[in-house]
């Protein structure tokens, strides 16, 4: 468990079992676990890999995904960023552009 948990938060091994309770390394075995118990979409594995929702399991299927559309503005602002910079021939290696989310002035909102 001490190995798992040390290369899963990537520190030393020795850290977690020098200066780490044993209650910690078992609640960061169970956070880790809980984790990935959870497919990349954010759904539970437990569900989205289930036959009950399988779309081919015709006389099986139980409940079914459907799938929506949202706008994440603040994912727009960097896509903008990411765009201007191109577009300026910037040398951009290893440039993490990210959003800050800042309040408008009175006289800026419509």
């Amino acid at each position: 468990m001490i190995l798992h948990v040390a290369h899963e938060w990537k520190i030393k091994p020795s850290i977690v079992q020098n200066d780490w309770s044993w209650k910690d390394i078992v609640l960061a075995d169970a956070w880790l676990q809980y984790q990935n118990s959870f497919h990349n979409c954010g759904h539970p594995l437990s569900e989205c890999m289930n036959n009950d929702a399988n779309p081919r399991n015709r006389s099986g299927q139980k409940y079914k995904y459907v799938a929506e559309i949202h706008r994440c503005y603040a994912c727009e602002a960097v896509t903008k960023k990411q765009e201007e910079l191109q577009a300026k021939k910037n040398d951009i290696n290893g440039v993490s552009v990210i959003a800050k989310r800042v309040p408008l002035a009175s006289n800026q909102i419509e």
